[in-house]
């Protein structure tokens, strides 16, 4: 049984890729809980596993071995549409790389993943919690970096997804920019209650976080809770 607080359960998750006769190992014997309303941070340098774990958890990968857990149920044995829906319906994505149509406003880029769910939060709404009311109907060539990535977050956050998975997301941003961005999660995890996992290899950004995870060679050599995160203005790298 998953406790109603558990968002994301790893239980010895292995990925193995083949090379010929070679066996690589992206992630070994990985295990993991992650609760609702936290802000946890994956550090590790290129290549230790960070990008497969986070594609684990967002049901973009299957593992080698072992058991996934998202929201309470069991990704093992669904099929693709059963995948789909829980990516849709669970999980929102926010990447290094804005991913945006440049053919569409902001407003109607947030609209588009509105439109994949049931129950979508208000895009109005959403756009005026990541400080974007006036920009709503810019087009991405219009928009800053920083007001691109905030399109980008406001389009996983409309699908009211319990689980917010970011990939790098101030890779390409300046200090202030990314700052923003940063201190823009800390208040969604808080504020609606969901969690965020964010991987990373900026170590001065695992000060913000409520729980730190230190992967090396695809596993887990540390796993530290932080009881007195810094706020996004207090960040220095």
């Amino acid at each position: 049984m998953v406790e109603t607080n558990t968002a994301v359960k790893l239980e010895g998750v292995s990925k193995v890729y083949s090379m010929g006769e070679v066996q690589v190992y992206a992630l070994r014997d990985v295990s993991l809980t992650l609760t609702r309303g936290e802000f946890v941070v994956i550090l590790g340098p290129s290549g230790c596993g960070k990008s497969t774990l986070l594609n684990i958890v967002g049901a973009l990968d299957t593992p080698t071995s072992g058991r996934v857990l998202i929201d309470g149920q069991d990704i093992q044995n669904m099929n693709e549409s059963e995948l789909t829906r829980l990516r849709r319906d669970k999980i929102g994505f926010v990447f290094q790389f804005f991913n945006l149509i440049p053919t569409l406003t902001a407003h109607e880029n947030v609209q588009l993943a509105a439109e994949l769910v049931a129950r979508p939060r208000d895009i109005d709404q959403v756009l005026a919690e990541v400080g974007l009311r006036e920009r709503a109907r810019h087009f991405p060539s219009e928009l800053s970096g920083g007001e691109q990535q905030r399109v980008a977050i406001a389009r996983g956050l409309v699908k009211n997804p319990p689980i917010l998975l970011c990939d790098e997301p101030t890779g390409e941003l300046d200090f202030e920019t990314g700052r923003m961005i940063l201190a823009l999660l800390d208040r969604i995890t808080h504020e609606l209650n969901q969690t965020v996992l964010l991987v990373t290899h900026n170590t001065a950004i695992s000060a913000i976080a409520d729980r730190v995870i230190r992967l090396r060679s695809g596993q887990i050599v540390a796993d530290e809770f932080n009881p007195n995160p810094l706020s996004a203005d207090q960040l220095q790298w």
